[in-house]
């Protein structure tokens, strides 16, 4: 169980999705961001992401849950 305050990093969220939840997180991420499919899985293996990108992302995770 998570503790609310615990940051996760934008890729350990991702490896915890469900199959069906990936893609549409990554669709969703394309579309915040604006980048394109093979961007987002190079910054997730890289955790390459721009101040801006990890702030939306974050947002984006915090109000999923």
């Amino acid at each position: 169980m998570m503790i609310k305050n615990e940051k996760v990093s934008i890729n350990t969220h991702y490896k915890g999705l469900k199959r069906s939840e990936k893609s549409q997180f990554i669709k969703e991420v394309m579309d915040r961001c604006d980048i394109c499919y093979p961007t987002v899985f190079y910054k997730l293996s890289h955790d390459n992401w721009s101040k801006l990108e990890r702030e939306a992302i974050e947002k984006m995770i915090q109000n999923a849950d």
